[in-house]
């Protein structure tokens, strides 16, 4: 009537043929151990007969596989959540970090990052501000002398075009003196 699966198994009880002592039985285990000649002196008594279905066991290895993919399953999912969080903190400020520093190479030094400092991105932010502040004053300076150097060389210009009309006048001045020598 029952479809499950029963197995049975049955342990001869085996005693001396000469024992009447009831109490005195050897189980199949312990024949084993018994030298051959003592084995030849005994007679099975009874049995000892035991049922058992696997229902239970494999109750308990369903059991086992569902604990065994949730295990699984949260070590993909904390994986999968790790990666983002690592992809948060760490990536894109590196990736942002990155195109800033482009910007910087183009010449555009009021790049700057935001984050929070104590960890080692926020010591890295720190020092490329402090990179993006010092290049940025460095480009100050450049341009202001290039602006000095630029009006000193406009004077410079001035200046020689002043002396080369005083060159022309002053010749012009001694041609005529020596025109009028000769005359």
């Amino acid at each position: 009537k029952d479809k499950k699966k029963y197995y049975e198994i049955a342990i001869p009880v085996q005693s001396e043929k000469t024992s009447e002592n009831p109490d005195d039985f050897t189980l199949l285990e312990e024949i084993k151990m018994l030298p051959d000649k003592q084995k030849q002196n005994l007679v099975i008594r009874g049995f000892i007969q035991v049922g058992v279905t696997l229902e239970n066991i494999e109750k308990s290895l369903d059991a086992v596989e569902f604990i065994a993919f949730s295990f699984i399953f949260s070590i993909l999912a904390i994986g999968i959540i790790s990666l983002f969080i690592f992809n948060k903190f760490m990536v894109s400020p590196l990736e942002i970090m990155s195109r800033k520093a482009a910007n910087i190479a183009k010449g555009n030094f009021d790049q700057r990052m935001e984050g929070k400092p104590g960890d080692e991105i926020g010591l890295l932010m720190e020092s490329f501000n402090s990179m993006a502040i010092s290049l940025q004053e460095r480009d100050r300076e450049l341009l202001s002398h290039q602006d000095k150097l630029s009006s000193i060389n406009e004077e410079l210009k001035n200046l020689n075009i002043d002396l080369e009309n005083r060159v022309k006048e002053r010749t012009k001045e001694l041609n005529s003196a020596y025109k009028e020598l000769q005359d």
